[in-house]
């Protein structure tokens, strides 16, 4: 378990572990973002990372604990082999395979997985069920627009 005290050591940590030079060249390599800035702030602690940024980093580093990256609890990786499949409750499995189905995404029911499986209701099942929702209302704008256009 690691204990780093703020976001911006939490980044650099993540940085070696993942085999860049630095915070900066995760920002702009790995990242892509077109500053550094946008991470660098975040070295004064009462500077706190957006959404944006705690999206961006989840998406890169799909094993990497949003506890651990948001609030410095855990351990830097998910282990995923702790995790269990979900066979002891009706009513989730079909809520997993629901947002799954609709989505047509194994990325949407490995996140699903992933909340059901850390039975968390903390920030980091908030911040993936904000992603989710995001990917569920923009799938939905998209079908909304195409039943639109087929019927005008």
């Amino acid at each position: 378990m690691t204990k780093t005290t703020n976001f911006f050591d939490r980044l650099s940590e993540l940085s070696d572990l993942k085999g860049f030079k630095n915070v900066r060249s995760l920002a702009l390599d790995g990242l892509g973002y077109k500053s550094y800035e946008k991470l660098n702030r975040l070295k004064d602690s009462n500077n706190k990372p957006s959404i944006n940024i705690i999206e961006d980093i989840a998406n890169l580093f799909d094993d990497v604990s949003l506890d651990w990256l948001v609030l410095g609890k855990g351990n830097i990786i998910i282990d995923n082999q702790q995790q269990p499949t979900v066979t002891n409750s009706n009513t989730d499995s079909k809520l997993e395979d629901l947002f799954a189905d609709y989505l047509g995404s194994p990325k949407a029911k490995k996140v699903i997985n992933q909340l059901i499986a850390e039975h968390m209701i903390g920030i980091n099942s908030m911040i993936k069920l904000l992603v989710l929702k995001d990917e569920i209302t923009k799938e939905l704008d998209s079908v909304l627009d195409e039943n639109l256009k087929t019927h005008s």
